[in-house]
């Protein structure tokens, strides 16, 4: 055989004893695995199998008061009115729903086994200094002591002792986990306004350092300062005039303020607000919304929209409430105090952040003047040092039906022009859009706009809407809008806005 063939089926008789070697290997680790499943499942097939052990049964009714003791919680509770009360503190709302999980767990208590009948040091259980202690007092007289130790390794339940019988047991893993309540655990959280997110009408955020923002939801047809009812929200601070809300925005922020929940109730009766940072709270959340109410009307109605007969209503009553926001905890949740509650709660630190962290800018409608044409009759335009006027006149006119219709006449600079090109330049006007607040001190003393529109509304929103916009450079052009805010704009826009204007003919080949 040549020497390279040789090579060659060495070669392949190590690779094939190094496979046949690891799969030996996958062999023996598969085989483990199967023979420790099956011992795992036998065992729990016979702890199943084992018959419990019976303790004790209790009847919960008969139960005239229990003493619980469990970290920091040491509390004697009666029951007053079929409601469970603190003897030492009867104004404390104890949490009913944990008191209930209590019950149902000592109601008839079984241990899987007993590990010990001569414990010799009852620490290594967690029940020399028990880590739960129950004393539960019956109408006959009669008492029942159930301490809870640590928990038995892969969570089988938990060691414990019942009544004293210096016998040490196994649990059931329900009874221990129903005496894990801490002294917070144990009181009851305050109820929170049930409010629908699309009927929060108003979200105004304080800041302690003096920033505030405000929203408002108008019912009534209220004008931007960009000259539109596009959006009954309406964003008013930090800016000055009403400044248009972007709708689908606001829709998602509605939810931040809706379906408050607490984490729990750390003081229930809080006289030092201080220590809480809540007696000068870092944020004050202000919230109106309405709630839904439906009657039925005492004779039935024609609806408005649908000429249907209907025979009730629906109507919003306006609520509101005031949350007083703090300092955070060990666990970063903040702790909170609503208006006119004593007690002090914890709340989930990501929902505080979306209700304070609010960013007016991002909320506007884009849009730096949108006035809707059917509600304008006279622009005005200046530019490079000239001026454009533009007017629409409308009259009322029979069809040859004899029905009244409005005929709009569009002029520019004081000739009558054709309607298509005349909006066509009206929708590359009203095109401009803010792209980011100014942050730095900006001086335009001295300094000229190189456009500015004036549109005069008629009817409801009867009134005059301006903008100017100043240079800046190659990019961006100054938005400066008649209550002195300043925001940047794409130049681009501006420039197109200004060819639309300088360059206009009035013919329809435009």
């Amino acid at each position: 055989m040549p020497e390279e063939e040789e090579k060659i089926m060495s070669k392949r008789k190590r690779k094939n004893l190094i496979t046949l070697g690891l799969l030996l290997v996958a062999l023996a680790v598969l085989c483990g695995v199967y023979f420790w499943y099956s011992d795992r499942a036998k065992k729990k097939q016979e702890q199943e199998e084992t018959p419990k052990i019976d303790l004790i049964d209790i009847d919960t009714e008969q139960i005239s008061s229990m003493h619980y003791v469990k970290d920091d919680a040491d509390i004697i509770l009666v029951k007053q009115d079929d409601v469970w009360i603190s003897q030492s503190e009867p104004d404390r709302p104890i949490k009913q729903s944990n008191v209930t999980n209590i019950l149902n767990a000592i109601k008839s208590i079984k241990a899987d086994r007993i590990v010990t009948e001569n414990p010799d040091n009852l620490a290594d259980f967690g029940l020399e200094k028990p880590e739960a202690l129950l004393e539960v007092n019956l109408k006959d007289g009669s008492t029942v002591t159930i301490k809870v130790g640590i928990e038995v390794i892969h969570s089988q339940g938990y060691y414990g002792m019942v009544n004293n019988d210096g016998k040490v047991y196994q649990l059931s893993k329900d009874l221990g986990l129903a005496m894990r309540y801490d002294n917070t655990d144990m009181t009851e959280l305050e109820d929170t306004p049930d409010i629908e997110s699309a009927n929060v009408t108003y979200i105004k955020v304080a800041y302690k350092n003096g920033t505030e923002y405000e929203l408002k939801k108008y019912d009534e047809k209220i004008y931007s300062n960009a000259g539109n009812t596009l959006c009954p929200w309406k964003v008013l601070k930090p800016y000055g005039k009403e400044y248009g809300a972007d709708a689908e925005k606001m829709q998602e922020l509605q939810g931040f303020y809706a379906g408050i929940s607490y984490l729990a109730c750390v003081d229930y009766k809080a006289e030092d607000l201080a220590k809480y940072g809540l007696e000068d709270p870092e944020y004050v959340v202000h919230v109106g919304y309405n709630v839904a109410r439906t009657e039925k009307l005492d004779k039935p109605e024609k609806d408005p929209a649908t000429d249907q007969l209907i025979t009730e209503k629906t109507y919003y009553d306006p609520h509101e409430y005031k949350l007083y926001i703090g300092n955070k905890n060990e666990d970063g949740n903040y702790y909170v105090i609503m208006e006119g509650s004593k007690a002090v709660h914890t709340m989930d630190d990501n929902r505080i952040d979306r209700m304070i962290n609010i960013d007016p800018f991002s909320l506007l409608d884009a849009y730096v003047m949108m006035p809707n044409i059917s509600e304008v009759d006279r622009i005005e335009v200046m530019t490079a040092g000239k001026s454009y006027d533009m007017e629409i006149k409308r009259r009322t006119e029979k069809d040859d039906k004899g029905e009244e219709k409005t005929v709009s006449s569009y002029f520019f600079n004081g000739e009558e022009v054709e309607e298509k090109p005349f909006k066509t330049m009206y929708q590359v006007m009203i095109s401009t859009q803010y792209d980011s607040e100014i942050k730095e001190e900006i001086s335009l003393e001295g300094v000229e706009p190189v456009l500015s529109m004036s549109f005069h509304l008629f009817g409801d929103g009867e009134g005059t809407y301006s903008v100017d916009f100043y240079p800046y450079n190659d990019s961006f052009n100054i938005i400066k809008k008649p209550d002195g805010l300043t925001f940047f704009a794409d130049k681009r826009r501006v420039d197109a806005v200004i060819e639309s204007v300088t360059t206009f003919t009035g013919k329809t080949s435009e």
